[in-house]
C-alpha cells in the first residue's frame, strides 16, 4: 500500500483535481493497476462542475469486474469503492492528502490484487470502483449509480473505503454507516464463505 500512497499522495501529482491533467495520470494510473492484475478496466467517463469558479471538466470513474464462479450467486455483486480525487492546489498549497483518500485508493488496489489471485474461489462477483470528483459533491458515485451498466439491484453489499487506517482521537478503527448493514451479513458471508 505504501507505493500506492506515495505515487498518489506526491507532490507532483499535485493533489488530483479534477479535470487537470494529473488527475488524468492517475486515471492512467489506476487502469494500469487493474491491468496488472488481470482485471479489464472500463472508463467512465462524466462532466462534473467544479466548485471551486463552476466550471466543467471532463473526469471519470474506473471499473474493474470479476465474475463470480457460482451458477446461482456470481449475479449477486458485491461492489467495493474509493475515491482518488482530492482538493488540488489553494493559494500555492498542494493538498497532497495520503489520508483522504490515496489510503483508501491504495487500499481498493491491494484488495482487487487479492481478490484476483483468488478469483477462482469466488461465488458472487465483485466491483471495483474508483470514484472521480467525489470531494466536488459526490459526483463520481452519483453518476455510477444514475448510469450503471448493470441492474443495481444485483449488488448485495457496497463497501466504500475513505480514509482507511485513520484512528479516532481513542486510537480505535472506528468503520462508519454499520448501522446500513444488515445484522446478519457478515463481510464473509457476502463473499461466500461461510454463514
Amino acid at each position: 500500500m505504501t507505493a500506492h500512497i506515495q505515487f498518489l499522495a506526491s507532490d507532483s501529482l499535485k493533489g488530483r483535481y479534477p479535470g487537470t491533467s494529473e488527475n488524468k495520470m492517475v486515471v492512467n494510473y489506476l487502469e494500469s493497476e487493474f491491468q496488472k492484475n488481470n482485471i479489464t478496466p472500463q472508463l467512465q467517463e462524466f462532466n462534473a462542475v467544479l466548485k471551486r469558479d463552476s466550471s466543467t471538466v471532463k473526469t471519470w470513474n474506473i471499473i474493474g469486474f470479476i465474475e463470480g464462479n457460482d451458477p446461482r450467486l456470481k449475479d449477486e455483486i458485491i461492489v467495493l469503492g474509493a475515491h482518488y480525487d482530492h482538493l488540488g492546489v489553494k493559494d500555492g498549497q498542494i493538498y497532497n492528502d495520503a489520508d483522504d483518500n490515496a489510503s483508501g485508493t491504495a487500499a481498493l488496489l491491494e484488495i482487487a490484487e487479492r481478490v484476483s489471485v483468488n478469483r477462482k474461489s469466488l461465488k458472487r462477483s465483485v466491483l471495483f470502483i474508483a470514484f472521480g470528483a467525489e470531494e466536488q459533491g459526490l459526483l463520481g458515485s452519483s453518476y455510477f449509480v444514475n448510469h450503471p451498466s448493470f441492474s443495481l439491484k444485483h449488488i448485495k453489499l457496497m463497501i466504500n473505503m475513505d480514509m482507511v487506517g485513520h484512528l479516532n482521537e481513542q486510537q480505535q478503527l472506528y468503520m462508519g454507516g454499520c448501522r446500513n448493514l444488515s445484522r446478519r451479513v457478515s463481510v464473509n458471508a457476502a463473499l461466500g464463505k461461510t454463514k
